[in-house]
C-alpha cells in the first residue's frame, strides 16, 4: 500500500502542505492545468530558496474571492461548485474536511472569520488533493503530535478539531501555529494518527514552508511517501481510499 505520512514540526497551514507536495515532485504545470479545469485561473506563488539548508517549497494562494459573511453552508457550496467544475472525486474527501472543521465551530461558537478560515483555503485544499492524486497515494497518515493548550479562540478550535492527535516524545507543538483549516485537513483526511515504524519503507521525503527567507525546522512540514510491507496487519484488512471511488 502506497501511503503518505504528514509530520507537523511547529507550524502548519494548507499552503505548507501544498508546497510540500510540490517539493515531493508534483509539477506546477500539472496543478495549473488541472486548476484551470476547475475554474482556478489565479496562479499560486511557488518559490524555493536554493541557499537554504532545508530544501523546502514555499506555496502561497493569493486571495481570489470575498470573505464577507462566510458560513459553513457557503463554504460547502463553494466546494461543491469547485468539484463539479473540476474533479468530482474530490467532493467526498473535501466534505470530510468540512465535517472536521465543524467540530471547531461547535466547540467555540465562533464564526469562520473568527477562526481565520478564508475561501482561499478551499483552493489550497483542491491543490492538495490534486497532489495526492498525482502521487497515487492510497492513504494518508499523520504522525502523532502533542499540542499546547489553546489560549485564543483559534487555538481552542484547533484543539477541538484534532481529536486523534495522540502524543509524542518531544516538546508540545504550540497550537496557535496550526491554522484551523490545516487542523481540519489532518483530522478529515488522515486514516490514522500513528508513528512510522519498520513496516513503512520511505521512498521520498519533502518539505513545505511558511517562509522563503528564514527557513527553520519549526516553520516547515515534512511529508514522507512510501510503502507498507506487512500485508497481514489490520490496516490492510480495511479499504483505505482517499477518494470516493
Amino acid at each position: 500500500m502506497k501511503a503518505l505520512f504528514i509530520k507537523c514540526n511547529g507550524e502548519l497551514t494548507p499552503d505548507m502542505l501544498a508546497g510540500a507536495l510540490v517539493n515531493m515532485g508534483v509539477p506546477e504545470i500539472y496543478l495549473q492545468a488541472e486548476g484551470k479545469k476547475a475554474g482556478l485561473y489565479t496562479r499560486p506563488i511557488i518559490r524555493n530558496n536554493p541557499y537554504a539548508q532545508i530544501g523546502a517549497t514555499y506555496f502561497y494562494q493569493p486571495p481570489v474571492m470575498g470573505e464577507e459573511n462566510l458560513t459553513m453552508e457557503g463554504l460547502k457550496a463553494e466546494w461543491m461548485d469547485l468539484c463539479e467544475k473540476g474533479c468530482q472525486d474530490f467532493l467526498m474527501p473535501g466534505n470530510k474536511v468540512m465535517d472536521a472543521l465543524q467540530a471547531g465551530l461547535n466547540e467555540t461558537g465562533d464564526s469562520l472569520q473568527d477562526l481565520h478560515v478564508v475561501p482561499e483555503n478551499l483552493i489550497s485544499l483542491y491543490y492538495i488533493l490534486l497532489g495526492i492524486s498525482y502521487l497515487e497515494a492510497d492513504a494518508i497518515f499523520t504522525c502523532p503530535l502533542d499540542i499546547t493548550a489553546g489560549k485564543t479562540e483559534q487555538g481552542r478550535a484547533v484543539s477541538a478539531i484534532l481529536k486523534r492527535k495522540g502524543a509524542t516524545a518531544g516538546l508540545p507543538i504550540p497550537v496557535e501555529g496550526i491554522s484551523t483549516f490545516a487542523a481540519a485537513i489532518l483530522e478529515g483526511l488522515s486514516e490514522e494518527f500513528q508513528s512510522m515504524d519498520g513496516r513503512f519503507i520511505v521512498d521520498a521525503t519533502s518539505y513545505g514552508t511558511s517562509q522563503i527567507e528564514n527557513l527553520a525546522g519549526e516553520n516547515t512540514v515534512t511529508l514522507y511517501l512510501g510503502y507498507y510491507t506487512e500485508k497481514n496487519n489490520s490496516i490492510f484488512n480495511r479499504r483505505l481510499q482517499i477518494f470516493g471511488r
